[in-house]
């Protein structure tokens, strides 16, 4: 079973955040919410979430996937920690997965990763270094690198990543089961 890590630090999109949660564990994937500077994290809406461990407990062996939620707040303070940094940087050498949604790429392009096709929030590729942004689809699949536009993107990025990890049949039955 694979394992998937999603930080989450203060000012994180609830929506998308939950939504990747939820989804991939119905999916039978094991996630590990990681907190970034503390246990209970609040999303920009004022949501708390208790998170499983810090992501400081969390190494690149144990994962295969890292996963960041967007949020303006939130992915500011995913692109000054210095672990989930360091993961990034370590599972791309690994050519393990590295998804992003949102305003998250901007922490993929502080670690250096985003080299390929991408997409992000509209608006937010300007403060991104790498020209490769695409607006259009939703999701971007370039090599090990997933990203994803926003909040009413999230079901179809997890849907995605469900089928990369689990299969077709079982992101088919679980789509059937969500009326998707």
């Amino acid at each position: 079973m694979p394992t998937i890590c999603i930080p989450l630090a203060r000012g994180f999109e609830e929506l998308e955040a939950i939504t990747l949660i939820d989804i991939l564990r119905r999916a039978k994937i094991n996630v590990i919410i990681a907190g970034v500077n503390e246990e209970w994290i609040e999303g920009s809406h004022q949501i708390k979430i208790k998170t499983d461990t810090l992501i400081k407990n969390v190494t690149a062996d144990q994962i295969d996937m890292i996963l960041l939620p967007g949020g303006m707040q939130g992915t500011q303070g995913l692109c000054q920690n210095q672990y989930v940094q360091g993961l990034i940087k370590e599972l791309n050498q690994q050519t393990k997965t590295i998804g992003a949604i949102c305003a998250a790429p901007l922490a993929l392009d502080t670690a250096q990763v985003l080299k390929g096709r991408f997409t992000c929030y509209p608006g937010l590729q300007d403060q991104i270094k790498s020209p490769h942004y695409e607006e259009s689809p939703n999701v971007i699949i370039d090599k090990n690198i997933m990203t994803s536009k926003g909040p009413a993107t999230a079901m179809e990025f997890a849907l995605e990543i469900v089928k990369f990890f689990m299969g077709k049949n079982i992101c088919n039955n679980l789509k059937k089961d969500l009326l998707y």
